[in-house]
């Protein structure tokens, strides 16, 4: 919730950018242009990886608590 008046503020921008530059009149963000707009999604919460990828470890923790068993 902290970046959501930067994202709302992003977005107007952008808006602002296509109306000035004579691409649009108005501007109405959606669920099938809000990538347009916002850009790459940064977080995909509940998405599970299509195939493995080196590197990337989903469940695995160590503390020092665990080692000394």
């Amino acid at each position: 919730m902290r970046n959501l008046e930067r994202e709302l503020a992003n977005l107007a921008r952008k808006a602002v950018k296509a109306i000035v530059s004579g691409k649009a009149t108005s501007i109405e963000v959606t669920a099938e242009n809000l990538g347009e707009y916002a850009g790459v999604r940064k977080f995909r919460y509940g998405e599970m990886e299509g195939e493995d990828q080196v590197g990337v470890v989903t469940g695995l923790a160590w503390t020092e608590v665990a080692a000394r068993r």
